[in-house]
């Protein structure tokens, strides 16, 4: 087509009969070519292969794909093209960019299982979809290996990057849809079980192939590539040929004596057999096909048999001592076989689970509270699980890493805690450096776990001749929540000696730092006041804050000015 271009070119210019300026000519006839071939390669999606299943019309809606947002197009083989399998070789979306981080894109064809992606992948693809334009266009995928797809049955187009969501957005009909043959579906993961049908849209898609020739016929229905929790296993495969017909098919479990098992078949096209006492182990099955006319076809793959299989371990890889953590322990079962005891052994420390059973899915869980450690320690845990039939198992070990509260003065550590501002409680201006002469501000701090009346963590210190005493942690919390008492006694030269209590405060990352004012009263303005505190039974009350508020009239608002504390006769002393 090219080169039909540059010849109707060359003529037009060699037997026009006019004068023409050359200035004029060749950069015209250059642009036009370059149009003409835009055009030309913007019509051609893969060339020597056969548009097979597609819906390419009424795309009105962008839907941004990620690492946590999987899209997909289920999508029946005859819907919209010939009633045929075949080759699959390649993919088209209509998508464009809209960020960055697609530069690994993953095009995927799966199996489906109740009209959704079943994790059974026949064939891959791959395109770095950070350098498509911002604008949407249809975009090839060449797709290996070469698996066939097999008239009437349904697969999943899916597509998915490896960071961030969004990066790249998908073209889909959300007005009109007319595809008929499968519907948008969408997973935050990909895992069989988690995708979701979006009935009433459909993305835009094209599914290319070649013609079906002996030796590229076989695809294998069962097993997939994954742990069975069972002893019985179906082996079905679905063979095509294009040109001859299928003779004889067969299989072979490596390394196990089980060797060239016949399969029977119902159709043309489908191959089986059952085997019900395949023993607990990881198998390769090799599948074997031959035609009339003698040419061989193989395929294979792995799966595993197992009594049960621990989909998830949920815990913080780093924590801080003192912190509450529970483990979490997912396990799916064989029919029939049931947990008696969960054992979590922490820190050579044995503490039972409870667990919730839905079927044979066993959700196993534990709390408790991270010891203490003088410096940052890595504790290990696994957990040891008994079955109703005495047999158990023993998962690996993991590893914690546990940070203690070490606190300072903020002359080692950073990470600030305690931000305080020693102000004059009638100006609200910081104590100047004449008036902090003899002063001090004294603190007492302790960190406990939630619900526990003993500290983890102890801090005290006095800060003289300062108006700004920090407390700093070494590390920060985490995900970790704790409970902080803090007593701070201060004043200064010529101003009252005052309190300021903190009690119960949660204490998380999120409430990091505590900037705390001190306002302090000149001694000359300040009276002591005896405060006695009872409840509504007439009972004095220990331990109880009594927070003292001022009114800033030219500010219209209220603020604590002191926070002193009863003791076991209920009373407390406030400069007033």
């Amino acid at each position: 087509m090219v080169k039909k271009t540059q010849k109707l070119t060359h003529k037009n210019h060699r037997d026009s009969p006019r004068i023409v300026k050359k200035s004029f000519l060749i950069p015209n006839l250059i642009a036009i070519s370059l149009v003409l071939l835009v055009v030309l390669v913007m019509a051609v999606d893969f060339p020597g292969l056969t548009k097979f299943e597609w819906y390419e019309v009424n795309g009105d809606t962008d839907s941004g794909v990620g690492s946590d947002a999987w899209r997909g197009q289920t999508f029946t083989i005859g819907t919209v093209g010939s009633s045929e399998s075949f080759n699959v070789s390649g993919v088209s979306i209509q998508a464009k960019r809209v960020g960055t981080g697609c530069d690994n894109t993953t095009f995927q064809i799966e199996g489906t299982a109740s009209s959704l992606p079943n994790a059974t992948i026949f064939s891959v693809g791959w395109q770095n979809a950070s350098k498509w334009g911002a604008s949407s266009d249809w975009h090839n995928i060449t797709m290996h290996p070469l698996r066939t797809l097999i008239d009437g049955q349904q697969y999943a187009l899916v597509v998915n990057t490896t960071v961030g969501s969004d990066c790249m957005q998908w073209k889909s009909d959300n007005s009109a849809p007319a595809y008929t043959g499968g519907t948008f579906v969408d997973s935050a993961n990909g895992l069989a079980g988690t995708w979701n049908l979006q009935a009433g849209r459909d993305f835009l898609f094209k599914i290319w192939g070649g013609e079906l020739t002996a030796g590229t016929l076989l695809s294998i229905i069962s097993p997939t590539n994954t742990t069975f929790l069972q002893t019985t296993m179906d082996f079905n495969i679905s063979v095509v040929n294009g040109t001859n017909a299928i003779d004889t098919c067969w299989y072979t479990l490596d390394a196990t004596g089980i060797n060239n098992i016949t399969l029977a078949n119902d159709t043309a096209t489908n191959f089986f057999d059952r085997n019900t006492s395949i023993a607990i182990g990881g198998y390769k099955v090799i599948f074997t096909c031959n035609d009339s006319a003698n040419d061989i076809v193989t395929d294979n793959v792995d799966f595993e048999i197992q009594r049960f299989l621990i989909s998830n371990q949920g815990f913080n890889a780093e924590v801080t001592e003192g912190s509450a953590e529970t483990f979490l322990l997912n396990v799916s079962l064989e029919a029939g076989l049931q947990i008696t005891t969960a054992v979590l052994n922490y820190n050579n420390t044995n503490f039972d689970g409870t667990f919730s059973i839905v079927a044979n899915n066993y959700s196993i869980s534990r709390s408790l509270t991270v010891p203490s450690v003088t410096a940052k320690t890595n504790i290990s845990f696994n957990w040891n699980v008994t079955f109703d039939d005495d047999t158990s198992f023993v998962t690996d070990k993991q590893n914690q890493s546990v940070a203690n509260l070490e606190m300072d003065n903020c002359t080692t550590n950073s990470i600030l805690l305690l931000n305080y501002s020693l102000r004059d409680e009638e100006t609200q201006n910081l104590l100047a450096e004449t008036d902090i002469v003899n002063s001090s501000v004294e603190v007492d701090l302790d960190i406990f776990p939630v619900g526990s009346s003993v500290p983890i963590a102890s801090f005290s210190s006095t800060y003289p001749l300062t108006n700004n005493p920090q407390v700093c942690l070494e590390t920060d919390l985490g995900d970790s929540t704790f409970e902080m008492d803090v007593t701070t006694r201060y004043g200064a030269n010529d101003y009252a000696r005052e309190l300021h209590h903190i009690q119960k405060f949660t204490l998380t990352n999120a409430s990091l730092p505590q900037n705390i004012i001190l306002f302090d009263l000149l001694s000359d303005d300040a009276t002591s006041f005896l405060i006695t505190f009872r409840d509504r039974d007439y009972i004095l009350v220990e331990d109880a804050l009594i927070d003292i508020r001022r009114k800033y009239v030219g500010e219209g608002t209220f603020k604590s000015v002191e926070i002193p504390k009863t003791d076991a006769n209920g009373q407390a002393v406030a400069s007033f």
